[in-house]
């Protein structure tokens, strides 16, 4: 009897992974749905030539309506990310497109020195990483707050990158800035972003954000929760110092559902790693 050698991965990628490029989850001609859509079947295509998710199946894993995924699906085909191949007595066949025609008009990958190079051709090119499948079918999550993470994902391929800004990201994603904060809480209540506190010379300078290899739900809700508690707790104490929870009126916007504590400037207490409280 043989026993064949098995080659298994464990953590977040076991269930499966894909790569997804920078260039389409940075591209503001699509839609935050759309980048979702994108995004999933990136998921389902990293180990070759397989079968596409039923429609069924992806609607019900980012939640869609039939005739919503089919708007933002002509957007990734308008856009050339997409290709369908109609059957006549036999299912679609989706292609995602490694060289799309508008890459033709981009602006090349910055190069430096003389000596020679070695890099991708196509959307590689600019920048890509690894989405994987477990977190784009798991229906606890919103689908921005997949599309965040998928962008999030096309950023760190490279190892230790800095953190996208939140106003860069806010843009390319066609996101406010309530939606914004909304969803990043709640990839880290689910611990798929693990969030650790930096310091330089002893006093607090930002956050660390990690993609967290293998998510756990308790640990996700019991780092938030003491988030939460840290940020009461600051902003308590700056009370009993005689400060004031916050200025009036320093949100731009009217009628925003955020607490005016929230958006207080310095020296309000940060809740996260941009200047807001």
């Amino acid at each position: 009897m043989n026993i064949a050698d098995t080659l298994r991965m464990d953590g977040i990628n076991a269930k499966g992974f894909g790569i997804i490029p920078k260039f389409v989850m940075t591209d503001t001609d699509l839609t935050p749905d759309a980048k979702a859509i994108y995004a999933y079947l990136c998921a389902h295509a990293g180990n070759g030539t397989t079968c596409f998710p039923s429609r069924s199946r992806l609607m019900h894993d980012l939640d869609i309506a039939k005739n919503t995924y089919y708007v933002h699906l002509k957007h990734l085909t308008n856009q050339g990310y997409l290709t369908v191949q109609r059957g006549r007595f036999t299912s679609n066949r989706y292609l995602l497109v490694s060289a799309p025609d508008k890459l033709k008009a981009a602006k090349p990958p910055k190069t430096t020195g003389d000596s020679p190079l070695l890099y991708y051709s196509g959307l590689k090119a600019y920048g890509f990483g690894i989405i994987p499948r477990l977190v784009m079918t798991d229906r606890r999550l919103n689908r921005k707050a997949k599309a965040l993470y998928a962008y999030f994902c096309a950023f760190a391929g490279s190892g230790s990158v800095s953190f996208p800004k939140a106003s860069d990201t806010m843009h390319f994603l066609s996101l406010g800035k309530d939606t914004y904060y909304k969803y990043l809480q709640q990839l880290i209540s689910f611990n798929y972003i693990t969030v650790a506190p930096r310091k330089v010379q002893g006093k607090f300078a930002g956050n660390h954000y990690i993609i967290s290899e293998f998510p756990d739900l308790a640990t996700g809700r019991q780092l938030a929760q003491q988030r939460r508690d840290s940020y009461l707790n600051r902003l308590q104490n700056r009370m009993n110092k005689g400060f004031p929870p916050c200025p009036k009126n320093c949100d731009t916007s009217k009628g925003s559902r955020k607490k005016a504590a929230f958006f207080a400037p310095s020296p309000c207490p940060k809740l996260w790693d941009t200047k807001i409280c």
